[in-house]
């Protein structure tokens, strides 16, 4: 993504301000349209012209620039994403997830974001917390876990194992994210098999451990023939 110099320099957000952040958004969404229950997949799209009450539209953005998916016009109240990622349903989302935190993480440095075609964690400190955040917002923790321990009910496998289990750097445990975890979540949150390995490689088990070690992150990325 490419943004305007920021005005005001400050230390980057940990990644606990960011979750909540994210999920203080997400119930202020549910308070309003009085619900109990948080849908899944998260309607982003709607959300954000809905109870958020910001503008929003997808168009030819190639007047912001080459490569241009989304942006965020803070001092506008709009969000804009490419009408090339009507495609691709789950880069769509996220990048609409992605504007959506610059709008409540960064709405104070920069009156304008703009996000290009790169794979989500790999930018600077203010993109890195935009992708936490549209992670977090379509992926909370809870329930990413929960379909974890799903699958593992369903196929009879015990949660304890299968997680060490895949927290080696081993042909196994890629196959098993390959073939059963990652598939599993992209479908039950309308997200990309990007998006789901970024969301798996920031969360952290209780002592610090990365769910996905990152000698695994690029192999899982390459799809499965």
């Amino acid at each position: 993504m490419s943004t305007q110099p920021l005005a005001i320099p400050r230390p980057p957000l940990t990644a606990l301000d960011v979750e909540a952040s994210a999920q203080a958004c997400l119930r202020q969404c549910m308070e309003k349209l009085a619900l109990k229950d948080l849908p899944i997949p998260v309607p982003v799209e709607q959300w954000i012209e809905g109870p958020l009450a910001i503008r929003f539209g997808v168009s030819d953005l190639l007047h912001l620039g080459k490569d241009v998916l989304g942006a965020a016009f803070i001092s506008k109240g709009e969000i804009l994403i490419s009408e090339t990622l009507l495609s691709n349903e789950g880069r769509y989302r996220f990048t609409c997830a992605h504007e959506l935190g610059h709008f409540i993480l960064h709405g104070h440095l920069n009156q304008a974001f703009r996000d290009t075609d790169v794979e989500p964690g790999t930018r600077g400190d203010v993109e890195h917390e935009a992708d936490r955040f549209g992670a977090a917002f379509l992926m909370p923790a809870t329930l990413v876990m929960q379909e974890f321990f799903n699958i593992c009910a369903e196929r009879r496998i015990d949660p304890g194992r299968l997680m060490v289990a895949l927290m080696e750097s081993a042909t196994e445990s890629l196959t098993v994210w390959k073939r059963i975890i990652l598939p599993a979540v992209t479908r039950k949150f309308g997200v990309s098999l990007s998006a789901a390995v970024f969301r798996f490689r920031e969360l952290v088990l209780p002592n610090g451990t990365p769910f996905i070690p990152v000698g695994q992150v690029q192999a899982l990325l390459t799809k499965q023939s």
